[in-house]
């Protein structure tokens, strides 16, 4: 009898459990859409990949727009991750007494989209901009408008907005490459705040860090405190992308999204002409290391608006 109503008590928790369950799912399902007026509804999907080869992860905002008053299909793509420095030190290694600063003079982003009936409509930033912290919203308006704002005004007119935030200090943003199926963005070194004197990302003796005589590749640059985040630890992108695609025809595109870095190599060293006298010399290769990228490409489902991993 004990026994029968432990079994009759096992099958009710059971029963509950499945049942909690079951709700928590719904919930989490519930959470992916949202209603923005008139049936339309944006429907949500995150994809995150990491690379340790490539220093690079990729945590990618996929926001499906479902609106029957406008005669596409329509996905924003928020491009967001980390990619790391790999700023590093060492000796030359054929020539020991030169010590060598490895670091990211540039950032890549780019998108790719690999189908005729697809098109990229819209993008963020669109121009040059070297705000040390970026911030700017897309808009959607029922029934097919895609309006940009830097000033973040669009808000109480659209249905729907986006927001891309990202803080470049001591770089710029600047749109390398954009058509209808590619859009890149390049952000650049440009201008170093080292020991309250501003230095041209330019100048061969960046980071330079006096010229006293030193030990360890190190000890030839300025130290941590001196160096932006980017160049410190990495970069936190934040850019968007719009694509249209033709309800009538294929069911599936992709897409490839590209996470990166170049890297510049700056050489310090001491001459000695003679006996009597030395003094520091440096060079600078740049872009001595390009396109480290991490490149990923997305199927995208426009019916069931799933986002698979192809390679």
């Amino acid at each position: 009898m004990k026994k029968s109503r432990l079994l009759k008590s096992v099958a009710i928790f059971s029963l509950m459990a499945s049942f909690i369950v079951a709700q928590q799912h719904e919930v989490l399902a519930a959470s992916a859409y949202q209603d923005i007026g008139d049936n339309a509804q944006v429907i949500k999907r995150t994809k995150d990949i990491s690379s340790h080869k490539w220093g690079v992860t990729q945590n990618i905002q996929f926001d499906f727009i479902k609106d029957p008053k406008y005669n596409k299909d329509a996905l924003i793509v928020k491009t967001q991750g980390f990619v790391k420095s790999r700023t590093r030190y060492q000796r030359n290694r054929q020539l020991p007494y030169i010590a060598q600063m490895l670091w990211p003079f540039q950032y890549n982003v780019a998108l790719k989209v690999d189908d005729q009936n697809a098109s990229i409509i819209n993008f963020l930033p669109k121009n040059r901009t070297d705000s040390i912290d970026v911030k700017e919203t897309l808009g959607y308006t029922i029934g097919g408008s895609f309006k940009t704002d830097s000033s973040l005004n669009i808000n109480g007119s659209s249905n729907y907005t986006k927001t891309i935030s990202y803080n470049q200090s001591s770089y710029v943003s600047e749109v390398a490459n954009q058509n209808s199926k590619n859009v890149a963005w390049a952000v650049k070194a440009n201008e170093f705040n080292i020991d309250g004197t501003k230095v041209s990302a330019y100048d061969k003796f960046l980071f330079f860090g006096g010229n006293s005589i030193r030990n360890k590749a190190r000890d030839f640059f300025v130290s941590d405190s001196e160096l932006p985040p980017l160049v410190l630890s990495g970069f936190n992108p934040a850019f968007l992308t719009t694509i249209s695609h033709d309800p009538n025809t294929s069911e599936t595109s992709q897409i490839e999204i590209s996470l990166g870095r170049n890297l510049d190599v700056t050489s310090i060293w001491r001459q000695i002409p003679d006996s009597h006298a030395s003094y520091i010399d440096a060079s600078r290769a740049h872009n001595a290391f390009t396109n480290r990228n991490f490149i990923v490409k997305y199927e995208i489902n426009w019916k069931t608006h799933e986002i698979k991993v192809k390679g």
